[in-house]
């Protein structure tokens, strides 16, 4: 098992390309996380700026092996599940 240093945050976004997550990772940004990874859809653009240092992955969240292998790559220690498809 891989052992971080320093007790490093790693933080794992999903939906972190669509409204909230737009807003929640400037946050975790401006509160000091420095390796944060996000989900978006179909190559989906982030809506606001300062994502360059965030490693966006294109996931379809309903492929549990996918996911699966998401989570074993990124390793993440906090985990916010903003993904969602609304539909009004």
């Amino acid at each position: 098992m891989e052992t971080r240093q320093n007790n490093e945050q790693v933080v794992l976004v999903t939906g972190g390309t669509g409204f909230a997550g737009s807003h929640l990772i400037p946050f975790l940004q401006k509160s000091g996380y420095t390796t944060i990874h996000a989900t978006g859809f179909s190559g989906k653009k982030p809506l606001v700026a300062g994502f360059e240092s965030v490693q966006l992955h294109t996931v379809d969240l309903t492929d549990g092996p996918a996911v699966q292998a998401l989570i074993q790559e990124v390793k993440p220690t906090q985990v916010y599940h903003l993904a969602s498809f609304a539909f009004v």
